[in-house]
């Protein structure tokens, strides 16, 4: 296991949820109005793509629509980058899924947590997703602070 990857007891992951709740509303709100913006875009025929955001002519209508996708876009990329930064993969934006990476008998294993859910409550090997999900039952108290699962 690298050391530059990190790591996080059920405990740490427990304690980041309350920040992840507030971010991950974030993002299903912005997601909502980016849906909006983009069936704007779409019926004045200037459905968003890389070039058609980076635009500037076009009626004025176009351009304050353009604006404000290229707005949203940015706000939800930020939201994700930041819960990226705390060491947490973000798996699924349909859901509001995240992973920690955590350890279960020596092994790199992930601690599963869904929009939604109070506690990480799950866990599954690093090469399954979503559907692999085990209940996580930790041990009461270990020398590392508490990294071992059954």
């Amino acid at each position: 296991m690298s050391d530059d990857k990190r790591y996080f007891t059920v405990a740490e992951a427990n304690a980041m949820v309350p920040a992840l709740e507030v971010r991950f509303g974030k993002v299903m709100r912005l997601r909502a109005e980016l849906r909006t913006a983009y069936d704007a875009l779409d019926r004045i025929g200037e459905p968003p793509t890389a070039d058609s955001l980076e635009r500037g002519g076009g009626s004025d209508e176009a351009r304050r629509l353009r604006g404000r996708f290229r707005g949203l876009l940015e706000a939800l990329t930020e939201e994700l980058g930041a819960v990226e930064e705390l060491g947490i993969s973000v798996k699924d934006l349909d859901i509001g899924l995240c992973d920690f990476l955590g350890e279960r008998d020596g092994r790199d294993i992930w601690l599963c947590w869904q929009y939604g859910e109070k506690s990480v409550g799950f866990w599954h090997e690093i090469d399954s997703g979503f559907g692999g999900r085990h209940p996580l039952v930790e041990t009461a108290s270990t020398p590392d602070g508490g990294r071992l699962l059954h």
